[in-house]
């Protein structure tokens, strides 16, 4: 059973690379301060998972009969609970400072020294837990929940907070967004309280935890960005004297989309954010559509359309 969990985490964090590359990709697209942070939330997620799969394998090499852990485990295993004490500290840190970014908020001088404080504190009992690890273990158990009941307020305080955002399709993505984190950690400390009737259940949630984080992200980004930033694509559908227009050329779909922004005077930039793709994909589309039409520029790309149009 434990080998299926390990499965389960290990889907998780091949998910998890995806959606942080995702991210990334995005950051240097957009630039935006709130896919910076996410992409350190998901880190420290991620690597969440690596130090459970880790102190999950090193339990199945030791025996039921064995109250203490073999000599040759303990420094893997100090080293991987460190890693995860670290990484839930920062986890959830990462979550409050990305809330606040999505609220548009920036961080007062006193949130930070409180940070600051409570940092240097869960650095002080890591390191207290090094030379005692029944005493970081214990550490663990009480900082995960503390972690995921500070998360749930900050998801909840969004949700409730959005409520006074003007532009409908910000609102809805912060309140998607907040709600998808309310309901995975509410499940999480609902098959927690029950934990002793359903033990191994609890234990397969703690990784379908995991994977809810990365899998469903990673599905729904695109949407989530096209809805919290407001660019909509403002690409009407092809009229059909475009279609006879250009059909002839060979003009792609994305092409056509590109086209139509151009003659609507957009730059390479704005039909980056337009389109949601890079500036060199953009720039890829435009010398294709070039070398089709026969043309050399924009101008000449302008006139022909709307030349064509006209006669027609």
């Amino acid at each position: 059973m434990r080998h299926l969990l390990i499965f389960i985490y290990l889907l998780s964090s091949g998910c998890g690379l995806l959606l942080i590359s995702l991210v990334v990709h995005r950051y240097r697209t957009f630039r935006q301060r709130h896919l910076r942070t996410y992409a350190v939330h998901l880190a420290c997620l991620n690597l969440m998972t690596l130090a459970d799969v880790g102190l999950i394998y090193i339990t199945l090499n030791i025996s039921h009969e064995k109250i203490v852990i073999a000599t040759t485990l303990i420094i893997p295993w100090m080293l991987l609970s460190v890693l995860l004490y670290c990484a839930l500290v920062g986890y959830a840190a990462a979550f409050m400072v990305m809330a606040m970014e999505l609220r548009g908020k920036r961080i007062l001088p006193w949130q930070k020294w409180v940070g600051r404080g409570g940092l240097i504190v869960a650095l002080a009992v890591c390191a207290g837990g090094v030379f005692n690890l029944d005493f970081l273990m214990r550490s663990i158990y009480y900082l995960d929940r503390i972690v995921r009941a500070l998360i749930l307020i900050a998801a909840v305080l969004l949700f409730w907070q959005a409520r006074t955002v003007m532009a409908s399709g910000k609102r809805i993505a912060l309140r998607s967004f907040s709600a998808f984190y309310i309901a995975v950690n509410l499940i999480y400390f609902l098959f927690y309280a029950g934990r002793n009737l359903w033990s191994s259940v609890f234990a397969f949630y703690t990784g379908f935890y995991f994977l809810c984080l990365n899998l469903l992200p990673l599905l729904f980004l695109g949407t989530f960005l096209h809805y919290y930033h407001g660019k909509k694509l403002l690409v009407q559908k092809s009229q059909p004297d475009m279609e006879s227009t250009l059909g002839g050329y060979g003009i792609s779909k994305r092409e056509r989309e590109i086209i139509q922004l151009i003659c609507a005077g957009k730059s390479n930039l704005e039909i980056e954010q337009l389109l949601f793709i890079s500036l060199k994909t953009v720039k890829f589309h435009l010398y294709n559509i070039y070398r089709k039409l026969g043309v050399r520029n924009r101008i000449e790309l302008v006139n022909l359309v709307q030349g064509a149009l006209v006669v027609q």
